[in-house]
C-alpha cells in the first residue's frame, strides 16, 4: 500500500505531450554530449581517448539519430504522475545506499530493491493473454547464422595477436596448466566440492573446466594458449542462443531474430576479455533467465530442475556473476506477478525473504563482509564504465532510443533489466562511487556494466522491427496488401545497412588503431619479441625469475610476469624459481628479469 501511496502524490495529473520526433532528436543530441564529455574528462586525468574512436562516433552519433528521427510520426503523451513516481523511485532505492552500507550484509537486500523498484516502475505484468498472443517459432537457420557471425568476429579479435588480450590471461593458463597435472576424477571432486570459501571454491571449480580444456589440448599436442583464442570465444557466442530464447518468450519471434542480430556484432561483449568466469558467467546468466522465465510461462518440473542446475552451476562459476541473476530474477518476478497471481503484499513478501534467505547462510561461506563501500577509485574509465558501454555500443543505443519512443509494451521487460543496470552501475557505483559487491575495485562496476549488452540488444532489435514495419507500410492505401512492394526492398537495404553500420563499431572497438579500449581491456601485456624469446628457451635448464612482480595498481609487471610463468611451465614442464636477486641464481641456470623499459631479458647465469 506504501507504493500505491507513492504513486498518489501528485493530486492532479496531467499528460506530457512531446513530439517522438523531437524527443528523438534531444536524446541524439544528449549522446553527442557525452562522447564530448567523455574525451575532455580523459584529458583531465592524464590520457586521452583515441580521437579517430570519438570523432566518428560522434558523427555516427548525430547522422544516424537525425535519420531515425525522420521516420518518427505522432506525438507521445507521457503521464506527468508517472514521471514523478519512477523518479521518486529511482531517487530513493539509490539513497538507500547510504542505510545498507551499515549493514554487513547491505549489498544482498540493495541489489533485491534495485530489481524490484526496476520492474515495478517499468513493467504493468505480464499477462497469460498476452503471453500466447507471441510466436513460438525458432528460426533456427537465423540463430546459427548469427552464431556464426558472432564466434567468426570473437575469434578473430582474440586469436589475430600473437599475445592474447588481458590483464588476466595469463593467471588462467597457469591454472590449466596446473589443473592439466590431476586425474579428472581428482578434477571434478576439486570442482565440485565446498571449503567453506566461496571465493575458493569458484577457483576450484574454475580448475575443473579449464583443467579438462588444457588435458585435452596437451593430449592433441596443442598449445593451451587456444583456451584464450579459440575456445573462450567460443564459449562467449554461445550465450546468443539462450539469449534468443529469452527474447522469444518475452518479446516475440520476429523481435528476437533482430535482437539476436545485434547481440552478435554487439562489441562490448569482446571486452569481458580475461574475465574467464564473467564469460561463462554469462553464459549461466542467460540460461538460468530462460529456465525462469519458461517455468514462468509453462510450470513443469522439467523446468524447476533445469533451473536449479543452471543456478548451481552459476554459482560454481562465478558468486559475482550470481548476483546479476538474482537481481534480473528480481526484474522477472514483478514482470511476471499478474500471470502468477502476485498481489503487491505477496510479492513484496516473496522478495523480503528472497533477500533474506542468502543473509541466512552466507555468513557461513564468506569471510568478509558484503556492505556496500566507497574504494575511492577515480578512473574514469572503471567509474564511468556504463556510458562508456552504451556508447561503444553505439548503434544498439540510437535502435534502443528509436525502440522507447515507438513500442509501448514489447519494450518493458528489457528496459526494466536495463534501468536496474543504470541505479546499479551508472548511480550508485558511478555517480555515487560504491562498490556493491567483493570485487577488483579496478572492474567491479565493470563487470556489472558489461551485461548491458543483453537489454540493449533486445531493445534494438525491437527497434529495428518497428523501423522496418514502418518502411513496409509507408505508402499503402490498399488495406488488402499491407506491404509497398518497394517499401519492401528498401526495408532489405535498410537492414544490410544496420548489419554493416554494427561492422563498422565492432571494428572500431576492437581495432588497436582506433579502439579506446587499450590499455584497460583489449591489451597485450607482453610483446610478441618477448613472447618470442621465451618460446627459445632451453628446456633441459633450470629457470629462475629474477625480481618482486607482486601486484601493484597500473603496473605491467604482474601480468608480464605471469605470462613468463605460464611459457616457463609449458615450455619445461615445471614453473620457474622466483629468487629476489641475480646473486641467488646458480651457475649453469637461466635467468629471466622483465622491467617496462627493456621488457624480457634472458641471462644464461
Amino acid at each position: 500500500m506504501g507504493l500505491k501511496r507513492i504513486f498518489d502524490l501528485v493530486d492532479i495529473d496531467h499528460t506530457l505531450d512531446f513530439s517522438r520526433r523531437g524527443l528523438m532528436i534531444l536524446f541524439t543530441l544528449v549522446l553527442g554530449l557525452l562522447w564530448i564529455l567523455m574525451y575532455a574528462m580523459s584529458s583531465n586525468y592524464g590520457y586521452l581517448l583515441n580521437p579517430y574512436f570519438i570523432y566518428l562516433h560522434f558523427a555516427e552519433t548525430i547522422v544516424f539519430g537525425l535519420l531515425l528521427s525522420k521516420s518518427l510520426e505522432g506525438r507521445l503523451n507521457i503521464s506527468s504522475k508517472k514521471v514523478f513516481s519512477i523518479s521518486i523511485l529511482v531517487l530513493m532505492v539509490s539513497a538507500s545506499v547510504f542505510l545498507f552500507e551499515k549493514s554487513k550484509f547491505g549489498s544482498v537486500p540493495l541489489i533485491a530493491l534495485i530489481g524490484f523498484v526496476s520492474g515495478f516502475s517499468v513493467s504493468t505484468g505480464y499477462s497469460l493473454k498476452e503471453r500466447f498472443q507471441l510466436e513460438n517459432e525458432i528460426d533456427w537457420k537465423w540463430l546459427i547464422l548469427c552464431f556464426f557471425i558472432a564466434a567468426v568476429l570473437r575469434v578473430l579479435v582474440f586469436s589475430i595477436p600473437e599475445v592474447p588480450y588481458g590483464y588476466d590471461t595469463p593467471n588462467y593458463l597457469l591454472l590449466s596448466l596446473e589443473s592439466s597435472k590431476k586425474s579428472l576424477s581428482e578434477l571434478i571432486i576439486t570442482g565440485f566440492s565446498f571449503s567453506g570459501d566461496v571465493y575458493r571454491d569458484t577457483r576450484n571449480f574454475s580448475m575443473f573446466w579449464l583443467g579438462i580444456f588444457a588435458k585435452g589440448l596437451l593430449k592433441l599436442g596443442l598449445d593451451p594458449i587456444l583456451i584464450s583464442k579459440l575456445i573462450m570465444p567460443l564459449i562467449g557466442s554461445l550465450s546468443i542462443f539462450p539469449f534468443y530464447l529469452i527474447a522469444k518468450e518475452v518479446l516475440g519471434s520476429k523481435e528476437a531474430n533482430f535482437a539476436a542480430l545485434f547481440f552478435a556484432f554487439l562489441p562490448s561483449e569482446v571486452l569481458f576479455c580475461d574475465l574467464y568466469k564473467e564469460i561463462l558467467g554469462e553464459l549461466f546468466v542467460l540460461l538460468s533467465l530462460y529456465f525462469l522465465v519458461s517455468l514462468f510461462n509453462r510450470k513443469g518440473l522439467n523446468n524447476v530442475v533445469l533451473l536449479i542446475l543452471s543456478a548451481f552451476l552459476l554459482w560454481k562459476v562465478a558468486v559475482t556473476a550470481f548476483t546479476k541473476f538474482f537481481m534480473f530474477g528480481i526484474v522477472t518476478l514483478v514482470f511476471y506477478r499478474n500471470r502468477l497471481n502476485l498481489g503487491i503484499d505477496k510479492l513484496l513478501i516473496l522478495i523480503l525473504v528472497l533477500a533474506a534467505f542468502p543473509i541466512l547462510f552466507l555468513p557461513h561461506i564468506l569471510h568478509f563482509e558484503l556492505s556496500p563501500v566507497k574504494p575511492g577509485v577515480t578512473d574514469p574509465y572503471t567509474r564511468y564504465s556504463l556510458p562508456i558501454i552504451l556508447l561503444t555500443d553505439i548503434s544498439a543505443s540510437i535502435f534502443a532510443v528509436y525502440a522507447l519512443l515507438r513500442d509501448k509494451n514489447r519494450i518493458q521487460y528489457p528496459f526494466a533489466i536495463l534501468l536496474s543496470i543504470v541505479i546499479f552501475s551508472g548511480v550508485i557505483s558511478g555517480l555515487m562511487g560504491y562498490r556493491i559487491f567483493p570485487s577488483s575495485n579496478y572492474l567491479n562496476t565493470f563487470r556489472f556494466s558489461l551485461y548491458a549488452g543483453i537489454p540493449l540488444s533486445m531493445l534494438a532489435g525491437i527497434g529495428l522491427l518497428r523501423l522496418v514495419e514502418d518502411i513496409n507500410k509507408r505508402g499503402v492505401t490498399n488495406s488488402l496488401n499491407s506491404v509497398n512492394p518497394i517499401n519492401s526492398r528498401l526495408s532489405k537495404i535498410v537492414i544490410l545497412s544496420v548489419a554493416f553500420l554494427l561492422i563498422f563499431d565492432f571494428s572500431l572497438a576492437t581495432s588497436p588503431s582506433t579502439t579506446i579500449h587499450t590499455p584497460s581491456r583489449l591489451y597485450s601485456y607482453l610483446t610478441s619479441e618477448d613472447f618470442e624469446k621465451l618460446n627459445k628457451i632451453d628446456v633441459n635448464k633450470s629457470v629462475y625469475l629474477v625480481g618482486d612482480y607482486s601486484w601493484s595498481p597500473d603496473s605491467k609487471r604482474f601480468s608480464a610476469a605471469n605470462w613468463i610463468k605460464y611459457m616457463v611451465t609449458y615450455k619445461t614442464g615445471k614453473p620457474p624459481k622466483e629468487v629476489d636477486s641475480m646473486d641467488q641464481v646458480p651457475n649453469g641456470a637461466i635467468a629471466i628479469t622483465y622491467t617496462e623499459s627493456r621488457g624480457v631479458e634472458i641471462v644464461l647465469n
